[in-house]
């Protein structure tokens, strides 16, 4: 913080030197004392007291006007750099994720299949779509209603930012956190969860690194790492009319599976295993994701 401005002043400590006087009518030479105090010079006049007065006065406003003005300024210096290492462990965290997401989603056609619905036929990546899931690792559940609520909506949080890129999300709120509106979540939770997920999105929601105040259009968010969460492998598919039934092994990034320039094995290592049930959203004709099971 910059130092405070003080208001200009000096201060005279010269002491007379004239301190020796004779008297000519004892005819002796008596010497005396003489104290001098201390004398504030001001750089005005004494003559005219009401101006001196006046001058003091905007001299001291000017002094706190440079104060608070200091202030601001430390505490937009403050703002900006939350905001540049709020940006800075966002970026580090989705480009590692998206990256190893990215690499084992090509591993093999079927991990990122072409599935035919009774109506529609489109591509769907299972493993970009159930890695903010995967990443919580959620307890089973039979039914969205039934799963937990912070992780579905932290899963729809990172299923935002993955889907549209960090880039998307660049407004910030006066604690340097990042805004993400609402219904960009809501979206990302009905496509995760389908439409009846059990989340009101109206109503004031707190997590561990989100918030959000009733009727309010953003979620404000916590740059968080997501190094120790485990990342999805697609072991097996079942497809069905309406349902695809998948066996997803839950692996970790330090993997030899994932590291460069050493001889690297087939397939990760499962560290767990689970059962991921899809189900067709009658509306929009997508799959999504109806039940986790323990795999027997």
């Amino acid at each position: 913080m910059e130092k405070r401005p003080f208001s200009d002043y000096t201060v005279d400590y010269r002491v007379e030197k004239d301190n020796e006087k004779e008297k000519t009518s004892s005819g002796k030479r008596q010497t005396i004392k003489v104290i001098a105090t201390p004398r504030t010079v001001f750089k005005y006049s004494d003559t005219n007291p009401s101006e001196n007065k006046l001058k003091t006065k905007v001299g001291n406003k000017k002094s706190k006007n440079k104060i608070k003005k200091a202030g601001v300024i430390q505490k937009n210096k403050i703002l900006i750099y939350k905001i540049l290492m709020s940006t800075l462990f966002l970026l580090m965290a989705f480009f590692v994720v998206i990256v190893l997401i990215n690499k084992f989603s090509s591993l093999k056609d079927e991990v990122t299949p072409t599935v035919n619905t009774v109506d529609n036929k489109y591509e769907i990546n299972y493993s970009e779509f159930l890695a903010p899931i995967v990443m919580h690792d959620p307890d089973p559940f039979t039914s969205p209603e039934e799963a937990d609520k912070q992780m579905k909506i932290s899963s729809s949080i990172w299923r935002c930012v993955m889907k549209n890129g960090v880039n998307k999300y660049q407004d910030y709120d006066e604690r340097g956190l990042t805004l993400i509106p609402v219904a960009d979540i809501e979206n990302s939770c009905t496509e995760l969860f389908g439409e009846k997920n059990g989340i009101n999105f109206n109503e004031q929601i707190f997590g561990p690194f989100y918030s959000s105040n009733e009727d309010e259009k953003f979620f404000h968010i916590c740059a968080i790492s997501n190094q120790e969460s485990y990342l999805p492998y697609i072991e097996d598919i079942k497809r069905g009319n309406n349902t695809v039934v998948l066996k997803v092994s839950y692996v970790t990034r330090d993997d030899p599976f994932f590291k460069e320039n050493v001889e690297k094995p087939k397939e990760p290592v499962a560290k767990k295993q689970m059962i991921y049930t899809l189900k067709v959203n009658e509306n929009s004709k997508n799959y999504f994701l109806y039940s986790v099971e323990k795999c027997e």
